[in-house]
């Protein structure tokens, strides 16, 4: 008899159990759509009636961690997520990256710094955790990690829009202009319309102003030293005569057209920048690339010049499509 008694309380148990799973998974995907309204505080309250449904379900407490840390509680965040970061079930990396953004946005950038070691040790390729480990890195001022992990990042996946968009801030840090220049072109290509994508475009175009205001002269033999002084001797007179739109892309002109051929194969900004902005040159594409990333911040203008001059638009946006 009390053999029976055990089976009929497992009974009761798995079918308590399977009674829940259908309200469990509605309340997944309420969470969800909550979070995709951007609705996070909602999301929160759903993710832990889940939880109090299924306690140990990992995905629920992952999206629990991130609704906190998009609410800008990083305590909470971390309460969570550092539970499914020790499991190191399916969404661990997740819950790592997650702990460490929320670690560097309390101050704690060296605390981010481990746990991205601990994830590279696991996923060395992984795009994501190069690129966060820049970021804590570029916040504790450390511009030589920060560019080598900026540059990782990017060499594993250059659709990172905002992995150019760092890059692009550390080099600038690093008196780089002409690398930041690169990174912060590729970077408006990639996301012209933005909300940050204006202050971008502002930084791109202060730093042509920079530039400009340079002598020009340089014996330099670096590569990207010699590009900025043929720059400031080339764009220098032609620039004043625009400004708005027209300046910038007068100026986006120079900088594809002067841009030295490859010297060196195994550069980094060569092989992924360089390469890419000759070849746009070489198939007259300056003009539709320089109002494309200008619709930021000149919108009207930059869709009038698209519109008059379709054909070749097209052309560069079909182009584009193929790389």
């Amino acid at each position: 008899m009390r053999l029976v008694g055990v089976f009929i309380l497992m009974f009761c148990f798995a079918m308590s159990i399977l009674s829940q799973t259908p309200m469990v998974n509605r309340l997944m995907n309420e969470g969800k759509q909550q979070q995709e309204r951007n609705d996070f505080k909602a999301a929160v309250e759903t993710y832990e009636k889940v939880l109090s449904l299924e306690p140990k379900k990992e995905e629920a407490r992952f999206e629990l961690a991130y609704s906190w840390y998009k609410l800008g509680n990083n305590e909470n965040a971390l309460k969570y997520g550092r539970t499914v970061m020790h499991e190191e079930g399916e969404f661990w990396l997740e819950a790592l990256i997650l702990c460490g953004s929320a670690y560097d946005n309390m101050g704690e950038s060296r605390r981010a710094i481990s746990l991205y070691n601990r994830g590279i040790r696991k996923r060395p390729n992984h795009p994501l955790l190069h690129y966060n480990m820049a970021l804590s890195q570029f916040n504790l001022g450390k511009l030589g990690e920060a560019e080598q992990h900026a540059r990782l990042s990017l060499s594993l996946d250059m659709g990172h829009p905002s992995g150019h968009l760092l890059l692009s801030n550390i080099m600038l840090q690093k008196n780089e202009r002409v690398k930041s220049m690169m990174s912060l072109y590729y970077y408006l290509l990639m996301e012209q319309d933005a909300d940050r994508s204006i202050k971008a475009w502002d930084m791109l175009n202060a730093i042509w102003d920079y530039v400009l205001k340079q002598s020009g002269r340089s014996a330099s033999s670096d590569y990207y030293q010699a590009f900025e002084a043929d720059l400031v001797k080339q764009a220098k007179s032609e620039s004043r005569k625009f400004d708005g739109i027209d300046q910038f892309v007068s100026r986006t002109g120079y900088f594809l057209e002067y841009m030295p051929q490859l010297v060196d194969n195994n550069d980094f900004w060569q092989q992924h920048y360089v390469v890419f902005f000759k070849q746009m040159a070489v198939y007259g594409f300056s003009e539709p690339f320089a109002y494309y990333v200008s619709g930021c911040k000149y919108k009207p203008q930059a869709l009038s010049w698209m519109s008059a001059n379709n054909q070749l638009f097209e052309q560069f946006i079909g182009w584009m499509n193929q790389q």
